[in-house]
């Protein structure tokens, strides 16, 4: 019986102190979510009986060196470490206390790693994003599901084919999802926004966004590419308007159709920058596959002098599709000298323009118009 305790004795001289660190090191939450600028918190809780003296707790951020952030504690505890933040990581190590106090930092009794990161952003999905309405009936359905952490309360809205746009949820939950099961033929664009103090939308920006595009049974493929353009004059100056043209070819399978089809302005995409984002088809119109249609309309140069983007593509309800036209990068100035853009009373356009500093006349018949409100004709 002596010769057993006497072997247990010596096992337990060679076994390493760790092993009789009976006890528990906790953290919660170990990952942090900490806005950018902002600080997250966890919570440390101890019971280590194996620590006659006390314990310390350091920590060790991003492998830098240790701080004591405890002192002299007693062997069960908690600490609420309020000074995480994204992107680092936190070692948090325990040590025991020595008879006199300080820690004891030849052996790590427990330890546990705190991870700090940035909240997740905002999202919105949608399943399935191309939508196949069955044959013989006129709807098919899409799971709208959206997570907007640090948000109380969101809503959901759907701009639909036509343009309107409809509250699909009211206030709901920051995390859930809702089954649309009305979506007939045409593109549809779902945003996600925050709720106002008072309880309604915040619609004043999206936090997020999905497009779903619904087609029948069957449908074609929609296609183009681009054949020619025209109107841009040159020089062209601040505020000057003029009638473009862009030509394009469906080279898909549908047919256009105003209210569906438009040439759409490209570089960035919808942006007004000669007066107007998209162009519709004329009342009555149709272009079959391989035909080509030529839509002319006005447009007008930027007000500020710079280089412009005149660049256009084809857009089936809100989506793009087919090739963009060719990019004119077209630069607009004021003009040098007392020029007038005169028009007619029977529309026909011509150009009057008077040297700086000089006299002369010009005579028109009918009704004349001047769009520069800084030169006289």
């Amino acid at each position: 019986m002596r010769r057993i305790h006497l072997m247990a004795l010596l096992v337990a001289l060679m076994l390493p102190a760790a092993v009789f660190a009976q006890g528990t090191f906790t953290a919660s939450p170990t990952t942090v979510v900490a806005p950018a600028g902002a600080t997250g918190s966890t919570t440390l809780d101890w019971n280590v009986t194996s620590a006659p003296y006390g314990i310390h707790i350091y920590v060790y951020m991003d492998g830098g060196a240790g701080i004591d952030i405890t002192g002299n504690a007693g062997k069960k505890g908690s600490s609420n470490p309020t000074w995480i933040v994204a992107g680092s990581t936190y070692v948090f190590k325990l040590y025991r206390s020595t008879q006199s106090g300080p820690a004891d930092l030849s052996q790590v009794v427990l330890s546990v790693t705190v991870q700090g990161v940035l909240p997740l952003a905002p999202s919105i999905s949608a399943n399935p994003t191309n939508v196949t309405i069955p044959a013989g009936s006129s709807v098919g359905s899409t799971s709208i599901g959206w997570n907007a952490p640090g948000y109380s309360g969101v809503f959901v809205y759907a701009t639909l084919p036509n343009q309107s746009t409809v509250d699909i949820t009211t206030l709901t939950a920051p995390t859930g999802a809702i089954t649309v099961p009305w979506l007939s033929a045409g593109a549809y664009l779902f945003k996600l926004y925050g709720a106002n103090a008072n309880g309604t939308a915040n619609t004043s920006m999206a936090l997020a966004s999905v497009s779903v595009i619904a087609v029948a049974s069957g449908a074609g493929t929609d296609g183009a590419s681009f054949v020619g353009q025209s109107g841009m004059p040159s020089p062209l100056f601040v505020g000057q308007p003029f009638n473009a043209t862009v030509t394009m070819r469906n080279t898909g399978t549908t047919t256009w159709t105003p209210g569906l089809f438009w040439l759409g302005s490209e570089n960035p995409a919808t942006n007004t920058t000669w007066g107007t984002a998209r162009i519709d088809l004329p009342s009555g119109a149709s272009v079959a596959p391989n035909q080509d249609y030529t839509f002319s309309f006005p447009a007008t140069a930027p007000l500020t002098i710079g280089t412009y983007a005149f660049q256009w593509r084809m857009v089936h309800s809100n989506v793009s599709f087919g090739s963009t036209s060719a990019n004119l990068s077209t630069t607009v100035t004021q003009p040098s000298a007392d020029t007038c853009q005169i028009t007619t009373s029977n529309f026909t356009v011509c150009n009057a323009r008077i040297a700086a500093g000089s006299a002369s006349s010009v005579r028109f018949s009918g009704t004349v118009t001047c769009q520069y409100n800084d030169h006289q004709c």
